[in-house]
């Protein structure tokens, strides 16, 4: 059984804009917490993050080779809906790829723009122009 990690409603504010899980529209991951949009994972393009909520964390690691370099990963799924959202880098093989360690890369198809907050974007060009101007601001 994988650990269950913080709960979103216990660290946000009502005026925080959260990414819900596709699937079952748990929060997910706060604008706030995105560290880069430009990553890659097997679904499509990528947020890395330094937290995610609402999340659960499998006590499996697994070597996992991408095009930056060797890692040791766990899978990431929803705590509410199991849906699977990404990965957790556990480890680096690479001494310049440790600043990822502790991050996560969870997919940007497996995550929404909550319905109360801005009007949901049509495609994922839009979510990201979208959550670009909220870390602009």
């Amino acid at each position: 059984e994988g650990a269950l990690m913080s709960d979103a409603a216990s660290v946000t504010s009502a005026d925080e804009l959260l990414l819900q899980c596709l699937a079952c529209g748990t929060p997910v991951l706060k604008a706030d917490d995105i560290l880069s949009t430009s990553y890659r994972i097997l679904t499509g393009q990528a947020y890395l993050s330094s937290a995610a909520y609402n999340v659960r964390v499998s006590a499996d690691a697994q070597e996992a080779v991408y095009t930056s370099g060797s890692y040791t990963v766990c899978d990431v799924s929803c705590a509410h809906c199991d849906a699977r959202l990404g990965i957790i880098y556990v480890g680096a093989a690479d001494l310049p790829n440790e600043y990822k360690v502790g991050k996560f890369l969870l997919g940007q198809d497996q995550l929404l723009l909550p319905p109360s907050g801005p009007s949901l974007p049509m495609n994922e060009d839009m979510l990201r122009y979208q959550l670009l101007e909220l870390l602009r601001r």
